[in-house]
This record gives C-alpha cells, structure tokens and sequence, in this order.
C-alpha cells in the first residue's frame, strides 16, 4: 500500500468506531500519525489497538469535539459575566444556577426516580434543602463509592453537567450569551380569579416582569414565589418604618388603587410604614 501520510498528522472525531474508525485505520496504514477524538473511552481504545495493528502511531484525546466550543463559550461567560448577585442582567449566575442543576440530577436523579415510587412529591431536595452543600463537599472530597455509574471520575462528572446546562439554557435561549437571569426569573403573579375568568390573565395578572433575587439569599424571589411583603420597623420609631408587599394591598380588581405599590415592591423601593394624608374617609352613621 502507498505510504502516502508519512510525516503527516491527521485529526479524526468520532473516531471511537464507525466511519472514524475506518479512516484512522486507512491513515495509519498510510503512515499518517492520528489525534483520535471522542468521548468513548472504551472505543477509543479499540480503536488504537486497530491503529497500531495497522503499523501506526497516534495521541488518544477523550473529548467531544462538537461541544469544546461551547464548553469554551461557558467558561469565558463565567469567567467575564460574574457579579457574585441573582442580578437580573447577569448572565454568569444563570449559568452557574443551571451548572448546579446539572449536578443535582446526575448526583441524585436515580434517587429523586425511586422516592417518586413511593411518593409522587418526594424528592431529595424536598427531603434537605441542604442539597447544595452536600454537592459542594462531594465536589470537595470526591468520594468513589459516591461516583453515579457511567462516568469515568468527578471531572467527567462535572464536564456532563455543563453539557446539560447549556442544553437546559439552549431550550429557552438562542444564546448562551442572551441568556441572562431576569429572562430566567420572571415574574408570575395573579388574582386568585384571574385562570376563572375570560381574559382575566390580561386584566388581574402583573405585568411579566424580571425580578433580580433567588431561593436561599436575602431577596427571596421566583417567578411564582416569593417574600409575601417586606417589613422593616424598629419600636418607637415607626415613622421610619418600610412596608411594601407584591401585588399591593388592595385585592379588589375595580379600586383605584389595585396593584398600587407593586412597583416599589419589584424595584426594592422602600415606602413608609405609616399611612399618609388622609385622602379618603367612611363614616358609619347608625340609624
């Protein structure tokens, strides 16, 4: 045979079987020196075997090369777009929250699957809302025996989480770059009556807006969750008091004032305890 790649190196994906196992052994008969890529450990192996069998020589690299790129884009987003906050702009916490997710359900899918059996609403993260320090120590100490089957070692485990972050995040976004956290965390709030009545998702529900803040920080806030009202008053000085609470606090959807004081609850606007002027008055007259 024409020994035609000699001091030649040639770069071949997919090659952990198939059509790339084929060409790495036609190139490595030619005298080729091969980069074998994929993410098949086992088949890469094999084939290296059937390159060597063949005279050649070649460099095995575990990776997928469709997804580096993304993997790059990743970590330079996280790398650049970091705030350390649940800001509504920021990009590098939504990926950080979809990267943890991730690793909830490789860690503890299986076991969120075998608590369904018996419970529909069980859940590991129902059962400790410590989950996310249990993530962080396994990730710490990286022990075998917690190792889920089908994943060569904590790194491996943790290159698949990001793999299922941007493929969670690419569902919802055209970008990994678009992909900020106010379009994630947006608001979700109506009247009780609002799903009963024609158009009244329209006319009872705020607007849609994006809302900075999370579970488990100071600003307590999710698209349909969220702190009831905020509160902050010191005895003997209510006057400096603040109050406000989402939605405002007239429930009736005729009066002038529903959804009044909405905005400074989704801004974090801080609106005095105590009433005002008095604007209005009913006086009950017996008869």
């Amino acid at each position: 045979m024409e020994r035609r790649f000699v001091d030649k190196t040639i770069v071949i994906t997919g090659a952990a079987g198939g059509i790339g196992r084929a060409a790495a052994t036609r190139f490595a008969a030619e005298g080729a020196r091969l980069v074998l890529v994929d993410v098949n450990a086992g088949g890469l192996a094999e084939t290296m075997a059937s390159v060597e069998r063949a005279g050649g020589k070649g460099l095995v690299v575990e990776a997928d090369a469709a997804n580096r790129a993304k993997r790059d884009e990743f970590k330079r987003l996280l790398e650049t777009t970091w705030s350390g906050r649940a800001s509504i702009d920021s990009v590098g916490y939504r990926l950080t929250r979809a990267f943890v997710a991730g690793l909830y359900g490789r860690l503890f899918g299986s076991v969120d699957e075998t608590m369904k059996e018996i419970e529909k609403r069980a859940g590991f993260a129902r059962a400790t809302s410590r989950w996310p320090a249990v993530i962080a120590r396994l990730l710490d100490e990286k022990p075998t025996g917690w190792l889920p089957p089908g994943h060569a070692d904590w790194k491996a485990l943790q290159l698949a989480a990001i793999d299922d972050a941007i493929a969670a995040v690419g569902k919802e976004e055209a970008a990994l770059a678009e992909a900020t956290w106010g379009k994630r965390n947006t608001l979700r709030i109506a009247h009780a009556m609002a799903s009963g009545l024609p158009f009244g998702m329209r006319w009872l529900a705020v607007p849609a807006e994006p809302i900075p803040g999370d579970s488990h920080m100071p600003r307590v806030a999710a698209p349909d969750f969220g702190q009831s009202e905020r509160f902050v008053v010191s005895p003997g000085r209510e006057a400096s008091g603040v109050f406000n609470m989402p939605g405002g606090q007239s429930g009736h959807p005729l009066s002038p004032y529903f959804l009044a004081g909405h905005a400074d609850w989704v801004a974090g606007r801080p609106t005095p305890l105590l009433p005002g002027p008095t604007t209005h008055a009913i006086s009950f007259v017996p008869r």
